[in-house]
């Protein structure tokens, strides 16, 4: 059994589907979006995060602040999970 064994079991990433031999690892719920990167990148990235941001002082609709709070949500929830080298 022992390493060899865990080397040959197939797991499927919790992000995509694929299989994977990866083991558990401490990671958030979601990977980094490049969409939503983008998003903060266009309202400016200073003025979201960090500790000058302001929300109050940022021209965003409602839709932009919720898609913002469960982005941050899900990459601040820590638990183990599998995910593939990609």
């Amino acid at each position: 059994m022992g390493t060899e064994h865990k080397k040959s079991e197939l797991n499927h990433c919790v992000w995509c589907g694929a299989l994977t031999p990866m083991e558990k690892m401490q990671l958030p719920e979601t990977p980094i979006l490049e969409q939503m990167e983008d998003k903060i990148d266009k309202v400016g990235r200073n003025r979201i995060w960090g500790d000058n941001s302001d929300w109050s002082r940022v021209d965003m609709d409602s839709e932009l602040e919720a898609e913002l709070l469960v982005y941050d949500e899900m990459l601040a929830t820590i638990d183990p999970k599998i995910v593939c080298e990609r």
